[in-house]
């Protein structure tokens, strides 16, 4: 993300550095927790299958922590045999199931041997299956359910509470685990977090996440090249005019004029004009850009709009010079100015 972040530049970053990069931050970060990085996270990573252990009541979920980071399946300690006690581990690869079934919630009860069972909300069976096995048809409705356990290690007789989210929910929550914020004070880096309770999920995810803003960052600068190019592309014929029509022009005068020297005043004006003007055009230009990107009222775009209202200031302001030029040198700095800027 930091080399990303390193390579956003244009005329912004070389008049306002420091608020540009902090925009560029919250644009990145923006990018990070969108719909369209999470949405496919989610999808990819089966997020709006939501699967919950029973755990004893107030003491088996920090137990089962504990107790889990052995990373084998604990024993019971108290209770029935449905209790989760640690080290259980699971994969839902597949749910298919009507929306009227969405965030309902199933049993889900480990046999032996890979097998399971599903139970409704009122302890109604539905299905049995094994794991790696598809189990089709599990609702009784003539509409199409399906699930797919690729992964299932608990004690016999574990419950387990399952259900399906709407996608837009599931990427919801994830927005609000995931906190992207800069590395530090001047710092060119984000530091992504993300709320959990089982490690390898947790980096499982957050890979994902960074994984999928890279692809489509680089999407995104792909687009943006094309545009750039296409606006590039739409000028150049009115820049080759109005360049053969400014030097047509330099050329007539200096014919009717004869051979006419430029004063030292007259060049000094003349470069300064010169470069206040080909500041201004790359200022729009990078303006025209971010506008197809952002709404005039962006932090981006009013830092332009306020540089290059300081740059037409300071234009203005020369071109008051040239009022005191003699009638020549003003007829042959116009000239010679308006090929430099078309060139």
């Amino acid at each position: 993300i930091e080399e990303r972040l390193r390579k956003i530049g244009g005329p912004l970053n070389e008049f306002d550095n420091k608020q540009s990069w902090n925009d560029s931050l919250a644009d990145q970060a923006e990018i990070l927790t969108s719909r369209t990085v999470l949405g496919e996270v989610v999808d990819r990573l089966g997020l709006a299958i939501v699967v919950e252990p029973d755990y004893f009541p107030l003491i088996g979920k920090p137990l089962a922590r504990v107790r889990g980071e052995r990373e084998v399946v604990a024993s019971p300690l108290i209770g029935s045999q449905r209790f989760a006690w640690g080290g259980e581990s699971w994969q839902i690869q597949a749910m298919e199931i009507p929306e009227k079934f969405l965030s309902k919630s199933f049993e889900l009860v480990v046999g032996r041997q890979g097998s399971f069972k599903l139970y409704d909300e009122e302890n109604g069976f539905l299905a049995a299956g094994t794991v790696g096995e598809e189990v089709l048809d599990f609702l009784p409705t003539s509409d199409r359910s399906r699930i797919l356990i690729t992964a299932l290690v608990a004690n016999p007789g574990t419950v387990f509470k399952v259900k399906k989210i709407p996608r837009l929910e599931a990427i919801q929550r994830l927005q609000r685990r995931l906190v992207v914020a800069d590395g530090g004070e001047d710092s060119s880096t984000l530091a992504i977090s993300l709320d959990g309770q089982d490690p390898k999920r947790i980096a499982e995810i957050l890979n994902v996440v960074v994984n999928l803003y890279v692809a489509n960052d680089v999407e995104r600068q792909s687009r943006e090249a094309r545009l750039t190019l296409n606006f590039v592309e739409q000028q150049i014929p009115g820049v080759r005019a109005a360049l053969e029509e400014a030097e047509g022009r330099l050329n007539r005068l200096q014919s009717q004029r004869g051979s006419v020297d430029i004063t030292s005043d007259t060049q000094t004006v003349l470069s300064k004009i010169v470069r206040l003007e080909s500041r201004l055009g790359e200022l729009r230009q990078s303006r025209a850009e971010l506008i197809q990107r952002f709404t005039p009222l962006h932090p981006r775009i009013q830092s332009l709009d306020s540089q290059i209202a300081a740059q037409e200031q300071q234009l203005a302001a020369a071109e008051g010079d040239v009022k005191e030029l003699p009638t020549t040198q003003r007829e042959i700095l116009s000239a010679t100015r308006n090929v430099n800027v078309a060139s």
